[in-house]
């Protein structure tokens, strides 16, 4: 009885184990997914606004011009996440909650 009981621990440890091994292949696969997005997002994000600041700049003549209006759209947006900023980390927690316990 007694090696049953024990024989039970063993697996019961064993699959926990096993659980926490694939959670964490499952964190860590979604991190290095998000990183990949987000860099390459970023990217496109910095080539793009670089060249619509260009093209506002020659619109108006001077490149200095068109490359302020970006900046100034940047610290507009700046200050919208800035001021949403716990809405925005109560968002990212629930998400690793969600990824972390459920089955996607």
């Amino acid at each position: 009885m007694i090696g049953l009981f024990k024989n039970y621990i063993e697996k019961r440890i064993s699959l926990l184990k096993l659980e926490t091994a694939e959670t964490s292949v499952k964190v860590l696969s979604m991190a290095v997914y998000i990183l990949l997005m987000v860099t390459l997002g970023i990217c496109f994000f910095a080539f793009f606004c670089f060249g619509l600041g260009l093209v506002i700049g020659n619109l108006l003549g001077n490149y200095a011009y068109g490359m302020l209006i970006m900046a100034s759209i940047f610290l507009v947006g700046l200050l919208v996440v800035f001021s949403q900023k716990k809405s925005i980390i109560e968002n990212l927690k629930e998400r690793l909650v969600n990824i972390i316990y459920n089955e996607e």
